[in-house]
């Protein structure tokens, strides 16, 4: 077996409001332990398809979707405390460290979901 990570993308949609072009969506990243890539990938879909999910929020229905996999890489070449490693090409890093390297009361962990701190779905 071998070990992959997948980032899966969802989004909501409320029936009364169709129009908004925003929507809220997620970004899950999931472990799985399967034979190859291909396995891999068809294990993925199925856990993104297996949790979409509808409730009613008064007269409207929230439709919770799965989109598809944004990312999907092997993690056998990692150490035990990796959990994602990727090498890309950067322009000038050193010289742009300032727009690469985000403050710390920028990284998701240190900011709510929304401005008032509240999840709005509807909008």
């Amino acid at each position: 077996m071998s070990r992959y990570a997948a980032e899966l993308l969802f989004y909501f949609v409320n029936s009364g409001s169709i129009s908004a072009k925003k929507k809220i969506c997620e970004r899950k990243i999931i472990l799985l332990d399967e034979t190859d890539e291909e396995v891999a990938y068809c294990a993925a879909l199925e856990k993104g398809k297996a949790e979409e999910f509808s409730f009613l929020d008064g007269a409207d229905t929230v439709d919770y979707l799965f989109l598809g996999i944004t990312e999907l890489i092997s993690l056998e070449s990692e150490d035990d405390d990796v959990a994602w490693a990727c090498y890309e090409e950067k322009l000038s890093p050193l010289e742009r460290i300032s727009k690469l390297i985000p403050e710390k009361s920028k990284l998701k962990a240190f900011r709510s979901f929304s401005k008032k701190g509240k999840i709005k779905l509807l909008n």
